[in-house]
């Protein structure tokens, strides 16, 4: 599962890790949740009508959530924000986009809840080990400054989850909207003990084949089992603050590690469908927020 993550890595970061072209600066954002919009790398063909120098690939803002390109009205309620990798070629609201639409979603890292009983969920973030844990201090400019200090280092490369993406069009037409959902797949090593599903985090090979084979023959198990980054040595893992759980707090202090079950209420915090994975049904899946409209896909850059 994979609910809610963070990026922070600069445009130049992106463009060297994607071999993309570099995109107008996009600010920080800590608390990515469902129904926002998010980045994605796809290759510029037939179906995105585009075309690129940049070896095919183009990097874009789309809607996380797919909405299948065959539905007749954008739905209400929950949306379909993860794909399983074991299933995702055969679910009617995956396979159309599996064969033809993948992508790679860049992040620095993911948040999951931990269940404690009777006590509050406690939301871990987890990142690369080779990204470290950022400093212990709670003050916002202290985290912040390790976090751009991670994000500037040449030898840090964001993570790539593994995406499909679909293109809906309204009734009439002439409304459209490119949507996006991240595969998961079994936790791994010491993953397993804070929650039960994974984001598809690909190696550099596996983002290669995962976007240049577009036909149906590739094989999802494979792809996690073959192109996924391996466990073991490969992910730190530190708990942090519950005021992740609220959308609304969007700063580089969610990051900054605490000590479990140490951390107090969530601050500004309601309780609503729309925080995603952290206090929901624990499955990853939130509330579409936003008008539905194409101008939402546009507004990160």
């Amino acid at each position: 599962m994979c609910g809610r993550f963070w990026l922070a890595s600069p445009a130049d970061a992106l463009a060297r890790a994607f071999r993309v072209a570099a995109p107008t600066p996009v600010p920080p954002r800590y608390n990515i949740a469902p129904g926002q919009p998010i980045l994605a790398v796809r290759l510029a063909d037939e179906d995105s009508g585009t075309a690129t120098p940049e070896g095919g690939r183009e990097l874009v803002a789309m809607v996380w959530g797919l909405v299948p390109g065959w539905m007749k009205q954008r739905p209400g309620g929950r949306a379909m924000i993860n794909a399983r990798v074991e299933t995702v070629g055969e679910k009617p609201a995956f396979r159309a986009a599996f064969r033809r639409r993948r992508c790679l979603v860049p992040a620095d890292g993911w948040y999951e809840w931990q269940a404690r009983g009777d006590a509050p969920k406690q939301p871990f973030a987890i990142a690369a080990a080779q990204a470290g844990v950022p400093a212990a201090a709670r003050s916002m400019p202290q985290a912040a400054d390790q976090a751009n200090d991670r994000a500037s280092d040449p030898g840090a490369r964001p993570l790539a989850f593994a995406g499909i993406w679909e293109r809906w069009h309204g009734p009439g037409g002439d409304d459209w909207l490119e949507t996006v959902a991240i595969l998961t797949r079994p936790a791994v090593a010491f993953l397993a003990a804070i929650h039960d599903r994974m984001p598809v985090v690909l190696s550099p090979g596996g983002q290669d084949a995962w976007l240049g084979d577009t036909g149906p023959a590739v094989d999802p198990v494979q792809v996690a089992r073959r192109g996924a980054v391996k466990a073991d040595g490969a992910f730190r893992a530190w708990p942090v603050s519950r005021r992740v759980n609220a959308v609304r707090n969007d700063d580089a202090e969610l990051i900054a590690p605490v000590e479990a079950g140490r951390d107090g209420p969530p601050q500004g915090s309601g309780q609503n469908s729309a925080q995603g994975s952290g206090q929901g049904s624990g499955q990853g899946s939130g509330q579409a927020q936003g008008d539905g409209s194409s101008s939402a896909q546009g507004s990160l850059f």
